[in-house]
């Protein structure tokens, strides 16, 4: 397979997290104590417009992607882990140590589908392992919002 077939992905480290010389009081970010996690979704999906839901506990990770139309819109969806190999994401967000939190891990992606690299197509896509992390909201209130705990 070409190179210019290929899915190529960057990977992203979003160093969104909570470092203190100290350890970190009650109340920081905290991990999920659950195996799994609910992760909001539209109704319909891929509608943006249909509203959202939380889903039931079925997840270890929730996606949220900017719309490429529309940086101010996001999809949601909970994580199937047999789509694709998670394993390095999963690490990423249990990693902790007193003081510190990854809370999201984004991905910067490019698939070319027929070889041509002007068919080349563009995604940014984060994942996170807390319940309703993945918030339907704008780039900027989804890295806002997962700066506070997420209690449900």
């Amino acid at each position: 397979m070409s190179s210019s077939m290929a899915i190529l992905t960057t990977i992203v480290i979003c160093l969104l997290a909570t470092i203190d010389v100290k350890p970190a009081p009650s109340g920081i970010v905290e991990q999920e104590n659950h195996s799994k996690i609910a992760c909001w979704e539209s109704k319909v999906s891929g509608n943006l417009e249909s509203g959202f839901q939380l889903s039931g506990e079925e997840y270890k990770l929730c996606s949220y992607m900017p719309s490429p139309a529309n940086y101010e819109q996001g999809y949601v969806n909970g994580v199937d882990l047999e789509s694709d190999d998670y394993s390095h994401v999963l690490g990423l967000l249990s990693t902790t140590t007193p003081g510190y939190s990854m809370l999201s891990v984004c991905i910067h992606e490019a698939f070319t589908f027929r070889g041509n690299l002007t068919s080349t197509q563009y995604s940014i896509r984060c994942l996170c392992n807390r319940s309703g992390c993945n918030i339907p909201s704008s780039m900027d209130n989804f890295f806002t919002f997962n700066q506070s705990p997420i209690f449900l």
